[in-house]
């Protein structure tokens, strides 16, 4: 997260999928994860909102990979659900499915509230408004 926030796009991509590749082997045992889990889905997901041509299928894996690692430790460690929603709503923005974000990121904030986790309600709130402000782009229907 550091090396993105420096503008290092290539460090950050190998903090990411080194970090991921430790917690993809490590077993859901402490909610500690949880945060560095969150970190990674994070990274992947400020990296693809700006991939050059070419490296959006491989972020979109690394991406699918750390969301599942992400699940996993949701299903033992219910305080995941907000985080987990969380990049589950900004990954289905990134791909244009507007509903779906919505709907992860409404979900995300039911959950921020229930566990009262204030943080996650302020980034659930802004990514929502986000959301709301973007412009509309029509779908063209094949026909």
């Amino acid at each position: 997260m550091a090396e993105l926030l420096r503008g290092d796009r290539a460090a950050a991509r190998r903090a990411a999928d080194q970090a991921s590749s430790f917690l993809e082997r490590a077993p859901p045992i402490h909610s500690g994860l949880i945060v560095p889990q969150s970190f990674v889905a994070e990274v992947y997901l400020d990296l693809a909102e700006k991939a050059p041509s070419g490296e959006e299928r491989t972020l979109s894996a690394a991406l699918g990979r750390s969301l599942a690692t992400l699940e996993r430790s949701a299903r033992v460690f219910p305080i995941a659900e907000p985080a987990l929603l969380r990049c589950r709503g900004r990954a289905a923005a990134l791909a244009g499915h507007r509903r779906k974000a919505d709907r992860m990121l409404s979900q995300g904030l039911a959950a921020a509230r229930r566990f009262e986790m204030a943080h996650e309600e302020a980034l659930m709130t802004r990514l929502l408004a986000g959301l709301a402000e973007a412009p509309r782009v029509p779908r063209v229907e094949a026909g």
